[in-house]
């Protein structure tokens, strides 16, 4: 029986390297199946049952699921790029809305006339 060693580090968002005796592969888990540097792997929702495709080297069709999966990857990993490093912007941006309503708010009470009862 042989040995086998498998590792997976997760960079987030689904991407990950794949760590084994072959060597490392890069690859991208959603939803609905898995893309990855040696073929892609589709989920059935029937729990066990999945359909696993190579990228052939001959084979045009999986040379468009394969560009279509990095491309993919990697404007997700733009978008989290970006959405990550602007989080300080988005915060004083909240914070600053938060203190705008609050000044309208005591604004609001303090230029509203009490009314008289009969």
């Amino acid at each position: 029986m042989a040995f086998r060693f498998q590792k997976r580090i997760n960079l987030g968002g689904g991407a990950g390297i794949n760590l084994s005796k072959s060597g490392a592969g890069f690859s991208y888990r959603t939803k609905f199946g898995s893309f990855g540097s040696r073929g892609y792997s589709i989920r059935t929702g029937i729990p066990g049952l999945t359909y696993r495709g190579g990228l052939g080297k001959n084979n045009p069709i999986a040379q468009i699921i394969g560009l279509f999966a990095l491309v993919w990857i990697l404007l997700q990993l733009a978008w989290a790029f970006v959405w990550f490093s602007l989080w300080p912007f988005r915060l004083s941006w909240y914070l600053l809305m938060c203190l705008i309503d609050a000044i309208v708010w005591i604004r609001n009470k303090i230029n509203t006339k009490p009314t008289a009862m009969e």
